[in-house]
């Protein structure tokens, strides 16, 4: 069971990142999907709804529980629709967390 040892420490220290950050509100749908819109989002934050759903921490999510989550997101300011869209582009929004 050692070779366990090193995912135990990354995962207590991921833990301690997302209550410092306030994420550890958030469902882990939530912080999987927030994760992969970051990580697909330009520098500007600006992203592309079916981008975000086809990435790797995104794909695998039910679409109900996907959209909920993402609705959720939305309702929590997470991120807003980018300028001139009302759908399929987002931005990522700086927030903080309540909690």
């Amino acid at each position: 069971m050692r070779h366990y040892t090193q995912l135990i420490h990354l995962r207590a220290m991921i833990k301690d990142m997302e209550k410092n950050e306030g994420l550890h509100t958030l469902s882990q749908t939530e912080r999987d999907i927030l994760y992969a819109a970051t990580d697909v989002a330009g520098e500007d934050g600006e992203f592309v709804a079916h981008d975000l759903a086809r990435h790797t921490l995104a794909r695998d999510i039910s679409h109900a529980t996907y959209h909920r989550a993402f609705k959720s997101l939305l309702g929590k300011g997470f991120m807003k629709p980018a300028r001139g869209f009302k759908t399929r582009n987002y931005v990522l929004q700086e927030v903080r967390a309540q909690g």
